[in-house]
């Protein structure tokens, strides 16, 4: 399912880790431009995420719609994805090992000159080009560091990606920074709550193609 591919690929995508900042809060909004799906369908899906970060820790939560939530905690190189659907709560630890190995590393970043100032902060131009993906294109800051990521691609810019456009199965989605907040943030937050079954990457995505 589209709907379904789409929504995995943002839980996993929203996966990154900053350094050198103390503390503080990134929210994103999400749209769809140029996206295939219908209108009805695109009104169930994400408008807004927001993340936490802490030196090598960070969490970014995404509602989902329709019952839904996703939030991905990372510390360091570890990962974790909490699902909440109606109630049942689930955590998954990808492995990203095997993602790398099945992942081309023939991928390009082609920087260009063009550049663009995305909540109060200076941003370049940059495109991710992969053979087995469409391209990305996306708008990084140099003066919010990242340390880590889930994507090799957008772990190779240099800079926190600000904004970024992609296509998955003919749905196109857009994340862009709205604001930065720097501030305290709890330790309690980069914890995974006893609740949470852990569950496989396969069981999970049949729990997606059931909704």
């Amino acid at each position: 399912m589209k709907k379904s591919a789409l929504l995995f690929i943002l839980i996993l995508v929203c996966g990154f880790t900053y350094s050198q900042k103390t503390s503080g809060k990134v929210k994103f909004e999400i749209t769809y431009p140029d996206s295939e799906t219908p209108k009805d369908q695109q009104s169930m899906l994400p408008k807004e995420a927001v993340m936490y970060f802490k030196g090598e820790k960070s969490r970014m939560e995404t509602a989902m719609g329709m019952g839904m939530s996703s939030v991905t905690l990372v510390n360091g190189k570890e990962v974790v994805i909490l699902m909440d659907m109606l109630g049942n709560k689930m955590a998954m630890k990808p492995n990203l090992d095997a993602a790398d190995k099945n992942r081309s590393a023939d991928f390009k970043i082609e920087y260009l000159s063009e550049t663009n100032v995305i909540a109060g902060y200076p941003c370049k131009k940059a495109v991710i080009h992969s053979p087995n993906a469409e391209d990305m294109i996306l708008w990084y800051t140099e003066e919010l560091s990242v340390n880590s990521g889930l994507s090799k691609a957008i772990q190779g810019v240099k800079g926190f990606p600000m904004e970024f456009s992609m296509n998955e199965q003919g749905m196109s989605m857009k994340m862009t920074a709205v604001s930065v907040e720097p501030g305290e943030v709890e330790d309690a937050l980069f914890i995974v709550p006893s609740d949470y079954k852990l569950m496989s990457k396969e069981d999970m995505q049949k729990m997606f193609q059931m909704k």
